[in-house]
């Protein structure tokens, strides 16, 4: 039996009153106020958190893992994976006219093919400000890190990536971000990525018409590789990196700011990064500031697969720079459907085929109430139609709850006979999901009681 939203002895009131002063303080940054909340506490009647319970999912929306570099390095209009194609932003976007307009980015760029146009505006960007931390991150918008780095603020890597990308879109050329990790790791001090050689970079890549392909163009490092005078992309740097190649960088005179990191940083170490390369699958972030990023992961003989941000749905964070953080080893596992933070979510891939979320218990459990929050975006609760629960019971799948038409609600309640579990699981069908993402599983979290 499934129970409206608001049913007696789920999410009271006061409940929901506590839950909402939570968030507000939170955003307010009002930590001192959010200690004296008589905040409810979820974990200690949600078993899904308690020590032991292992979370496992069929697939993660935030994170491509694929050894196709071929579909990976198609054109723009061709870039697939995950049941996700490339989005590019559009070039007629308000924001991309004044970028060109305000800082003269045809006298910028010049004439030319792409990839000399691209170079001069990598060059040109190295220049408006020196790379440091920033006060305050700002959106996803070029034209608003230039406006600022005008007025005297700095930026890092993925400032410079993102900037370069919408200069090249505001004259009509496909760019992307691109996030390069030099190693990955399970766990690390956070801030000691470096140390844990599990450090990473942003670059960027453009497409050039002229060549039919994508060329690498670090805006940050004012650089291009190449490889007996042809122009690298950043997986081809990582092929001929473990080819053994000589790869030739070719520096800006912005590389002089990285003079003091020796003489063959460029050629060794700063190679050594693109063992992993990640290719963010949008640059749309004009259009959708907040949307999930699907970010593509290339593997091969020498480069397994990695998990993106723990597994949430990596919508853009600017509290994080952006989704752009040091990944760890790939895993099917999952805290962040159950770790209390109802901003977090998961989403499956969107792929046209079953989903699933499953939750061992580390014991034999009573379950009677299971419960699925489901996530808010662009104002709409993506409530999943169409589902049903399965219990694991002395060893056998049975089902449990089915769930038709459900309609949009920020949670569903799922009251059931008192069960001894051992795991139970939601299993979506193939286009089940909201309306307006049918073949994608999404939610916050999962709790049973």
């Amino acid at each position: 039996m499934t129970v409206q939203v608001g049913s007696p002895g789920y999410r009271s009131m006061d409940d929901r009153l506590a839950e909402w002063r939570r968030a507000s303080l939170l955003r307010q940054r009002r930590l001192g106020d959010l200690a004296r909340i008589d905040d409810p506490d979820y974990h200690g009647r949600n078993l899904a958190v308690r020590p032991g319970t292992v979370i496992r999912v069929d697939s993660f929306l935030g994170t491509i893992n694929t050894d196709d570099a071929e579909t990976a390095y198609a054109p723009p209009d061709r870039v697939e994976a995950g049941g996700y194609r490339f989005r590019r932003e559009d070039p007629a976007h308000p924001s991309l006219a004044k970028l060109r307009s305000s800082f003269a980015l045809d006298e910028v760029a010049g004439s030319g093919d792409d990839l000399t146009r691209v170079n001069r505006l990598r060059v040109w960007l190295k220049g408006r400000w020196p790379h440091e931390l920033p006060f305050t991150n700002p959106p996803y918008d070029g034209l608003v890190i230039l406006e600022r780095a005008a007025r005297g603020e700095t930026f890092i890597c993925m400032h410079y990536s993102v900037a370069l990308v919408h200069c090249c879109a505001a004259l009509g050329i496909d760019a992307r971000v691109v996030n390069i990790h030099r190693g990955v790791a399970d766990d690390y001090p956070f801030g000691e990525e470096g140390a844990a050689g599990v450090d990473e970079h942003v670059t960027t890549e453009a497409f050039s018409r002229e060549l039919q392909r994508w060329v690498m163009v670090d805006p940050d490092f004012d650089c291009t590789f190449e490889l007996r005078g042809e122009p690298l992309s950043a997986w081809d740097i990582h092929r001929a990196h473990l080819a053994g190649e000589r790869i030739a960088s070719v520096k800006g005179p912005g590389a002089a700011a990285y003079e003091s990191f020796g003489e063959d940083f460029y050629d060794t170490k700063l190679v050594s990064f693109y063992a992993h390369v990640s290719l963010l699958m949008r640059n749309d972030f004009l259009s959708d500031p907040d949307g999930p990023v699907p970010v593509l992961h290339l593997v091969d003989e020498s480069t397994p697969p990695i998990l993106w941000y723990a597994g949430e749905d990596m919508r853009l964070r600017r509290d994080v720079l952006g989704p752009l953080c040091v990944a760890k080893p790939y895993t099917d596992r999952t805290p962040l459907l159950t770790d209390g933070n109802l901003e977090s979510a998961w989403a499956s891939d969107d792929t046209e085929q079953e989903h699933w979320v499953e939750v061992a218990l580390s014991e034999e459990t009573p379950v009677e109430r299971v419960v699925l929050h489901w996530p808010e975006w662009r104002s709409r609760l993506r409530t999943s139609a169409a589902y049903r629960i399965d219990g694991l019971v002395e060893g056998s799948w049975r089902p449990l709850a089915d769930a038709r038409s459900n309609p949009e609600r920020p949670w569903t309640v799922h009251e059931l006979e008192p069960t001894a579990l051992t795991a139970f699981r939601v299993v979506q069908q193939p286009g089940g999901g909201s309306s307006d993402y049918p073949n994608r599983l999404w939610l916050s979290q999962v709790e049973c009681q």
